[in-house]
């Protein structure tokens, strides 16, 4: 029990602090690391051990990081996104979506964080309404990380969109006919002047 509530207040430090889980987790005792899971495979295998007597704590992870949250509709801009899927999605093929929607539950085999749009449909066919991106869509590393991006020229965004936000997250999966395996957050990006 006590290392289950160290292992939650660590989790929530690190988030607050957006702090890479995985570097506090190397100084570990080796069962305080074996309690520190984020796949069911591991947990179930763990309480069967009885290396977690209450369950385990359960990480959130994003998946998806970007270096900006605004793109101007006058002055363009460049987004880059850092895929860091888990080490066992090595291999797995990955497109980026895009909505105009917001958030929802959408469903690709698992929840998806993004409301379904005609944009969503496309993105996921490799159709960005973005003149030069690069990597939206790919196959992870043998680290289950990637590295994308879009650059939007000056006045490529109609300024009708002022003010308006996108949504991009991340599914990746074994094959490319894709029922996902995994999904990260939903990112907005703001459309600003």
């Amino acid at each position: 029990m006590r290392y289950s509530f160290i292992l939650a207040l660590m989790a929530l430090c690190c988030i607050a602090l957006r702090t890479d889980l995985r570097i506090l987790t190397m100084a570990m005792p080796f069962r305080m690391r074996a309690m520190w899971t984020t796949t069911a495979v591991m947990t179930s295998s763990l309480v069967r051990h009885g290396l977690a007597p209450h369950g385990t704590v359960r990480l959130f992870h994003p998946f998806l990081d970007v270096d900006g949250y605004t793109v101007s509709a006058v002055g363009g801009g460049s987004i880059q996104l850092d895929l860091d899927f888990p080490l066992n999605a090595a291999g797995f093929d990955y497109k980026t979506l895009i909505t105009m929607s917001g958030t929802g539950g959408m469903l690709l085999g698992i929840r998806i964080p993004l409301a379904e749009d005609v944009l969503v449909h496309h993105t996921f066919k490799g159709n960005y309404p973005f003149a030069s991106c690069s990597n939206l869509q790919g196959s992870l590393d043998a680290s289950g990380d990637a590295t994308a991006s879009i650059s939007i020229a000056p006045s490529e965004l109609s300024t009708s969109l002022i003010g308006r936000t996108f949504h991009i997250a991340v599914v990746s999966s074994l094959n490319r006919a894709m029922a996902a395996d995994y999904s990260s957050v939903a990112i907005p990006i703001e459309i600003t002047p």
